[in-house]
């Protein structure tokens, strides 16, 4: 694991403390995708080596409804499971009193032939008989040569943030797994494609914010669609130039430019969209992402439900980040009525809060969404944007109109912006310089676009 030297060096003193007595709690969380599983299988990977037994479980979505199933799982209770799942309501609280005790029972017996770590992942999804067993059992079985690794994702107010509490004022270690920096996600990216990336797809990658899931997708799948090519030990995209300035042979690669151009950026204050020269990068391997990234993401939208998607979906148009009343606009419907799925978003991780608006939190993932809605879809959300531009934002449909190429309509856009009717104010009392400067970068735009000749 790249930039995880830290994180490596806490779950070795863990398992270096299991023999001792004590309550041995190591807590895991992160956003998804930032290295959580992988931290949790080199972990029981040292413990194997270390002579350390390992019972390994996770928490499922779909057995939420299954008692102590993580538990079950990692103590290969197979047989109890079933039984579980055949049992009635009505000796529903016996039984549950009894898995607890058989749990603890086979952890007792499982640490009396050696030390053992307990490592549980996606305790997110962990059922409430679950999480309760794991507030008592450490403390309980403390006299016991025991190791606890519970990693969850930091997804805000819930009981496994409560549960983390608890246990970390016990005397637990908590750590949070933060996005790779620069230098980690650079040797992540060399070992990806098999040598040193050029600055095309360092800026990529950086699109990744540090996110190792998504930045092993996208440069996995670059490589195998064949849009990378390794020259003097420098990995850049297949139609780039090489190092003596000769291109790629006709054909290489992915033909640049298969994405939409014309999308938004990031929004600069609430509706108000700055435009980009294409949502889908610049250079040799601007176009659509690769279809490994799009199944990761893919996947991560599964985890939310349908009218949560569809709005994500919708949203993408208006840029990276967006006002949720320009978005509730967009769709038709009261601020009110978007809150239960933007709160499933932001839960999901697939959405942050940012000072002023909400944002998708990787560009990537913004990328990725955006490239799923069908261009004719996406153009008729784009011109319905455009009709309906929020308030305090006059200047987002004259640069949505100029980004797509439509200079005339975004000139005339920005004029109508810019010399608003006599005794209009704007928000602060005084005319808006916002829209003037606009103009102004539109028309040198014009001109370095289609210079006139000076009369000689």
């Amino acid at each position: 694991m790249r930039g995880r030297e830290r994180e490596r060096a806490e779950v070795l003193r863990l398992l270096a403390g299991a023999p001792g007595p004590g309550a041995h709690v190591l807590l895991v969380e992160g956003e998804p995708g930032i290295g959580k599983s992988i931290l949790l299988a080199e972990a029981a990977a040292a413990a194997s080596a270390l002579g350390t037994g390992v019972a390994t479980g996770r928490a499922d979505e779909l057995e939420r409804m299954m008692p102590l199933a993580p538990l079950l799982s990692a103590l290969e209770e197979t047989t109890t499971r079933a039984a579980v799942a055949r049992s009635a309501f009505p000796g529903g609280p016996g039984l549950l009193m009894w898995l607890a005790e058989r749990v603890s029972t086979t952890l007792e017996r499982r640490a009396a032939a050696g030390p053992l770590l307990v490592a549980l992942d996606d305790l997110q999804w962990a059922d409430p008989v679950t999480l309760m067993a794991l507030r008592t059992l450490p403390s309980r079985l403390a006299g016991h040569p025991l190791a606890w690794l519970l990693a969850r994702r930091a997804t805000g107010d819930d009981d496994g943030e409560r549960l983390f509490g608890l246990l970390e004022q016990e005397g637990a270690t908590r750590i949070a797994l933060r996005p790779l920096d620069g230098a980690a996600v650079a040797r992540v990216a060399a070992d990806a494609l098999g040598a040193v990336p050029d600055a095309e797809l360092t800026a990529l990658a950086a699109q990744a914010a540090g996110n190792p899931a998504l930045l092993l997708a996208l440069l996995t799948g670059l490589r195998e669609e064949g849009v990378v090519r390794v020259d003097t030990g420098v990995a850049r995209p297949a139609n780039a130039a090489g190092p003596a300035g000769e291109s790629a042979p006709a054909g290489a690669g992915r033909t640049a430019g298969a994405g939409e151009a014309g999308e938004t950026g990031e929004a600069g204050g609430c509706g108000r969209a700055e435009a980009t020269a294409g949502f889908a990068g610049t250079g040799a391997v601007a176009g659509t992402l690769p279809r490994r990234l799009h199944a990761a993401v893919r996947r991560r939208l599964e985890e939310v439900s349908p009218r949560t998607r569809h709005l994500l979906e919708a949203v993408a148009v208006l840029g990276r980040s967006f006002c949720p009343s320009y978005a509730a606009e967009l769709l038709g419907e009261p601020p009110a009525a978007l809150l239960p799925a933007l709160d499933e978003a932001l839960a999901a991780g697939l959405l942050v809060v940012t000072p002023e608006e909400l944002a998708f939190r990787h560009e990537l993932l913004w990328r990725s969404v955006l490239e799923t809605v069908p261009a004719p879809v996406r153009q008729a959300l784009r011109r319905q944007a455009e009709r309906v531009p929020p308030p305090d934002a006059p200047v987002a449909a004259a640069l949505i109109a100029w980004d797509e190429g439509r200079l005339s309509r975004g000139l005339e856009l920005a004029r109508e912006a810019a010399e608003p009717p006599p005794g209009t104010p704007g928000p602060s009392g005084r005319r808006d310089p916002q829209p003037r400067a606009v103009l102004a970068a539109m028309l040198i735009d014009l001109g370095s676009r289609f210079p006139v000749p000076l009369p000689s």
